[in-house]
């Protein structure tokens, strides 16, 4: 069984954190990271608190690419899991 990096755990938290939280309509929730040598596979949820169009998730969703891509030297794949939550 493999080791947590915390350290690469806690750096793209924190990259996830700061460009996300300028919506707050968006979260992030469940990170896991994969890493190999100079690979990373980072999946996570994004929670939607409300109905945005879809070229605005996409605006947000490349931006979080591009910050995590700038913030590390690795090759990245991402797979994002994209939720509605309803209101109760």
């Amino acid at each position: 069984m493999d080791r947590t990096n915390f350290i690469l755990l806690k750096k793209v938290k924190r990259v996830l954190i700061n460009t996300t939280k300028k919506n707050e309509n968006l979260s992030i929730n469940n990170i896991k990271i994969i890493s190999n040598r100079n690979y990373l596979h980072i999946d996570c949820i994004i929670n939607l608190k409300k109905n945005i169009k879809s070229d605005e998730l996409n605006d947000e969703i490349n931006s979080i690419i591009k910050n995590i891509k700038l913030n590390f030297k690795e090759e990245i794949d991402f797979f994002f899991n994209i939720n509605l939550l309803k209101k109760e």
